[in-house]
């Protein structure tokens, strides 16, 4: 009997062990207006001692998220800055994309940095972030298992790297800061340094006061917000089910706001709601268009940011392509981009699917009938096409810029629907 209960309660344990997991920290819930600043990816005493120089200048403070390879070799000027109050905390010791590492290399990578961290500082780090926004839930689970005292900061991009200017990242800051946020400026994006001076005063100019992360969590609650990770990566699909008679539209790319509100207003109008796969820059200059689609049911999934052919990248470029739209998603709107991603022109080579599988997407989704609309396509050959080809399960692809694409959709729902077919979007395809 006693067996059986110290049985059971090891079992328990292991139970509760296994699914704990920490969590990621965006924001605060706070009354006072103060925002926290993280500064990432610094890589030369010269940029740090500019940094730290237009810090003190300004009375501010920041958390650093640095390589520990940049902070062992540059111990003096670290030592400098943490003397005059500034914050480092554990960003792996290489800056490098864990997408393809095993668990055991992340936890030496992490574990090097915490040693070299607590020599350095005399503490042992408060705060955890993954290089390369890799929030996957192996990296979760190690930080549970062997930091349980340490928080996963994400916080807000700043668009430093998608925003075409300086100016257009101040703009951007000025009209979607809010107290409790938690901001990242990447060193390595193109106008960082430059804008940093400009996005302190800003912010002073609105009344906020900038802290460290420590700082601000010690003041506040804790917003807490799960990774936006899912375990079940099922693969790669070009059409669903044939056992119902769904068909999906979906929808590509960006282009013309006039075509993509037309095209909203029939969808409306048919009362059928679609999969738009977006990239993140139209999504950044397009927001209100963005949020009219959910607001109507639609789902908005990742196309990346900029179009690119994915296979002519590295594997760190990719995953800035793929992670960038749903950082400005989740700036713009508040939500999280579906779990589904589409690779400009369908195209990718055999590293894409592993990516994806570690940053937490379901499907890649590609299709089985192009309407080629982006060509100039007349509409009435797009409707004949989708007509022959139409069956259970059809994904069909289609793009807001398409010259003739609302005219199609205005003749080819009525009667895809006439046939008995339900038009929905992949997320209720799939399901």
């Amino acid at each position: 009997m006693k067996k059986g209960i110290v049985l059971l309660l090891c079992l328990l344990l292991f139970m509760t062990k296994c699914s704990a997991q920490s969590e990621i920290y965006d924001k605060v819930q706070t009354s006072r207006q103060v925002v926290a600043l993280c500064i990432e990816d610094v890589d030369s005493e010269t940029d740090l001692k500019v940094i730290t120089n237009i810090l003190k200048q300004e009375n501010c403070f920041a958390t650093f998220f640095c390589s520990t390879e940049f902070v062992e070799r540059s111990r003096h000027a670290v030592g400098q800055a943490i003397t005059a109050g500034y914050d480092f905390q554990n960003h792996g010791h290489l800056r490098q994309y864990w997408g393809n590492w095993s668990v055991s290399q992340i936890r030496q990578d992490i574990r090097q940095a915490e040693n070299i961290l607590r020599e350095i500082t005399g503490q042992k780090s408060k705060f955890v972030r993954p290089p390369y926004q890799f929030y996957d839930a192996k990296f979760m689970q190690i930080i549970a298992d062997d930091f349980p005292d340490a928080a996963v900061i994400r916080g807000t991009n700043i668009c430093d790297w998608t925003l075409p200017s300086p100016q257009a990242i101040i703009q951007h800051i000025a009209e979607n800061v809010k107290p409790g946020m938690i901001l990242n400026l990447n060193i390595k994006a193109k106008y960082s340094l430059q804008v940093l001076p400009a996005l302190i005063k800003v912010l002073k100019d609105k009344g906020y006061s900038i802290e460290s992360v420590g700082k601000l969590i010690a003041k506040s609650i804790v917003v807490n917000k799960r990774p936006a990770i899912t375990p079940h990566w099922t693969g790669i699909i070009s059409q669903g089910p044939s056992n119902k008679p769904f068909i999906a539209l979906t929808f590509d790319d960006g282009g013309s706001r006039e075509n993509a509100v037309q095209i909203l207003d029939v969808l409306k109008y048919y009362q059928v709601p679609c999969t738009f796969f977006l990239l993140g820059d139209w999504i950044a200059e397009n927001s209100d268009l963005v949020r009219r689609m959910l607001a109507e049911g639609h789902e908005i999934a990742n196309h990346t940011y900029s179009h690119f052919y994915l296979s002519a990248l590295t594997e760190s470029a990719i995953c800035d392509e793929v992670v960038r739209p749903n950082e400005i998603m989740r700036m713009k709107t508040g939500t999280e981009l579906s779990p589904y991603f589409r690779p400009p022109y369908g195209e990718y080579d055999d590293r894409l699917p592993g990516i994806l599988k570690q940053l937490g997407y379901r499907y890649m989704v590609l299709w089985d009938i192009d309407t080629r609309d982006w060509s100039g396509m007349p509409a009435e050959h797009m409707v004949r096409h989708v007509l022959e080809n139409a069956h259970n399960g059809s994904i069909v692809l289609f793009h807001l810029q398409g010259r003739y694409t609302v005219q199609a959709l205005r003749n080819l729902i009525p009667q895809l629907q006439q046939i008995g077919f339900s038009l929905t979007k992949i997320s209720e395809m799939v399901s």
